[in-house]
């Protein structure tokens, strides 16, 4: 099992996205589920625009304080604390245990979620944009792979 900043110990590898690999992992100190995104430092280097890119998600996620939007916990950069390899930058976010919302969608019967919590989950992504929007920040990728849900009973959605 590998850990990274010393705390966060990798379970299993959630997927893989444009950047890079998403594991799920745990944090020692809290128990907490945490969701860390790892992005090849090569890559990131022959696109100068990803690295802006990125850049910015950080410093907006850093930014922005809201339950509708995903938290970022800490960033690591194959520190010598961490023992995964040097070749990756690492994004340590909160993680959503039931999915996105084009999973969430699929598990429904017939894949059509009830008017009612099709209106809560519309009201949450709202409030997670008008957070984003307060603070001068504009979601660019906003798509049902980009909200995840709660799988504590309610359902409720953060942006990511």
């Amino acid at each position: 099992m590998s850990v990274i900043l010393e705390r966060y110990e990798v379970e299993k590898l959630l997927g893989k996205g444009n950047f890079g690999k998403v594991f799920l992992a745990k944090d020692s100190k809290n128990g907490i589920k945490v969701a860390i995104k790892q992005m090849s430092k090569a890559r990131l280097a022959k696109e100068s625009h990803l690295i802006e890119y990125l850049n910015g998600e950080i410093e907006c996620m850093r930014m922005i304080k809201s339950p509708y939007v995903m938290e970022l916990y800490d960033v690591a950069e194959g520190k010598p604390r961490c023992d995964l390899d040097k070749e990756n930058k690492y994004m340590i976010c909160g993680y959503c245990n039931a999915g996105n919302l084009f999973d969430y969608q699929a598990k429904m019967p017939n894949r059509v979620i009830p008017l009612e919590k099709t209106m809560e989950i519309v009201a949450q992504i709202l409030k997670g944009l008008q957070a984003i929007h307060s603070e001068g920040y504009l979601h660019r990728d906003l798509k049902p792979e980009n909200v995840l849900v709660e799988n504590d009973g309610n359902g409720d959605v953060r942006i990511q």
